[in-house]
């Protein structure tokens, strides 16, 4: 499993060698929660987006091998990156920060929230199955159907208090 930042600025060839350029985001498709591909960022100046498709990629390993590209308009993740997190219930659980990504499959495995600076050296960032989200035009919608709760906690085990029951 790999976060979104692992891939940013990931060297692009094509399989011949060439340099094509660097990983600038990641292409997704919300709704069937998959990777759709990579946004590179080429040279040119006055060049459209250019897009590497999960079908297209040889091999991803310190460098991203890719047999063609494409020009198109996707949607990517800093394009829903920092929006508001939000149970049914109206309370705010915090901003999406990052992707975890089942590098094998390309599919997504869950979110990364953010709850702000202070609070996440106290408590740590919150870790939530996309499976239990929505995405909306201005935030995304969490609808957990389980108890279980998935915390990403900086080097501190003892002390974390829970989190207001009634949120959920």
């Amino acid at each position: 499993m790999l976060r979104t930042k692992e891939f940013q600025y990931m060297k692009v060839e094509n399989k011949h060698g060439k340099y094509l350029g660097f990983v600038k985001d990641i292409a997704i498709n919300y709704n069937s929660k998959n990777v759709v591909g990579f946004k590179i960022s080429t040279f040119s100046l006055f060049s459209k987006d250019t897009y590497v498709l999960k079908e297209d990629i040889v091999c991803v390993n310190e460098k991203l091998i890719a047999e063609k590209t494409i020009k198109e308009d996707l949607l990517c993740f800093n394009d829903i990156k920092f929006l508001d997190v939000i149970t049914c219930k109206g309370c705010m659980l915090g901003v999406l920060e990052d992707l975890i990504i089942d590098i094998k499959t390309f599919t997504i495995k869950a979110i990364i929230v953010g709850t702000g600076i202070i609070n996440k050296m106290v408590n740590g960032k919150e870790v939530l199955l996309i499976n239990n989200t929505i995405l909306g035009e201005f935030n995304v919608l969490y609808y957990p159907n389980s108890n279980i709760r998935c915390f990403s906690l900086p080097h501190k085990l003892i002390g974390v208090e829970e989190y207001e029951e009634d949120c959920y």
